[in-house]
């Protein structure tokens, strides 16, 4: 009996290397795609515990999680904001706080450059997931009394939602290490793609009418954006803490 033909396993070994690699199959970006397109398809597949029409939310989030973490550390953009902010800081005030002066100005120029350096490599690992870890606290949020959820289904849930805004966050990479200073409003507008999905997909899965869940996007949104912003100040303390240590 004839094999299979060449074009057939060259694109089955491509969808296996994108696997292996990304965690991507066809799979993921339909999951992808719908979350986009159809959140409430998407939601009431999690929510009915259907494993094989989409691929695991974790796993997504996980994969999205990762490819910004190579951005980052390919486009840097963490070490020289705080390069710039230390770098408007009276000397006497530096010295106090990090215990440089014993150095002279060349040494000590070029011990802020490293430091600085190493504090965006940092950055650049623990930014994605520690702020993607803490947003997914608010998992209790997607509680609901009508059809109560396991806690399985609600993670896959609130990792889909998390997903649409990895997504944005990922594509808007380029444009942060351009204008760091955009890291705030994209905060924003992350916090703002939250509540649109769950406008979108929570009527019939988590609430019933759209009104319940304007309410319900609006809580979810600003709990997420806050658990966001202490984990950024979590990652800016780690990262620094791991820059002085060498």
């Amino acid at each position: 009996m004839a094999g299979p033909g060449p074009e057939p396993a060259h694109k089955s070994d491509l969808a296996e290397l994108a696997e292996d690699i990304f965690g991507l199959n066809f799979r993921s970006l339909r999951t992808v795609r719908d979350l986009v397109l159809s959140p409430g398809r998407v939601f009431a597949a999690y929510a009915r515990g259907d494993h094989h029409t989409y691929t695991p939310a974790v796993r997504i989030w996980q994969t999205l999680i990762g490819l910004q973490m190579i951005l980052a550390l390919v486009l840097g953009g963490y070490g020289e904001i705080l390069y710039g902010t230390l770098s408007e800081v009276p000397r006497e005030d530096l010295d106090s706080f990090f215990g440089t002066g014993d150095l002279g100005p060349e040494a000590f120029q070029a011990w802020l450059e490293a430091m600085t350096g190493r504090y965006g490599d940092w950055a650049a690992l623990l930014h994605a997931p520690l702020v993607g870890a803490f947003s997914a606290l608010n998992l209790f949020l997607l509680k609901t009394r009508t059809h109560p959820l396991g806690w399985v289904r609600r993670l896959n849930i609130t990792f889909a939602i998390l997903s649409t805004g990895s997504l944005l966050a990922l594509l808007s990479q380029p444009l942060l290490a351009i204008e760091p200073g955009l890291g705030l409003p994209l905060m924003l507008v992350v916090a703002t793609i939250y509540a649109i999905t769950i406008i979108r997909g929570a009527p019939g899965v988590l609430v019933e009418t759209r009104a319940q869940a304007i309410g319900r996007a609006i809580g979810y949104s600003v709990i997420t954006l806050i658990l966001a912003v202490i984990g950024a100040g979590l990652v800016t303390f780690i990262a620094l803490c791991l820059a002085l240590l060498g």
